[in-house]
């Protein structure tokens, strides 16, 4: 995204990213994480900035593989 567009909000935007950042950036890190055999997952959320999946993490939560259909039980 331009980064024109990144600064309009006040706070900047944010991202909801489906994996712990920085290992699997990008448009399918479920897609990676399941046939690499990952015991671990969560979310990321980070600042956007230009680079895709690049820009600073503010909070993650880590799941292992059983809690991972019930994001409620996910580690900060």
């Amino acid at each position: 995204m331009s980064k024109k567009i990144l600064e309009i909000p006040k706070f900047g935007c944010i991202n909801i990213h489906a994996s712990l950042l920085p290992k699997y950036r990008g448009a399918s890190p479920i897609h990676q994480a399941i046939p690499s055999g990952d015991k671990e997952t969560g979310v990321t959320i980070i600042l956007m900035d230009e680079k895709m999946d690049q820009g600073k993490i503010v909070q993650s939560a880590k799941c292992t593989e059983g809690q991972a259909y019930g994001a409620s039980k996910c580690q900060k």
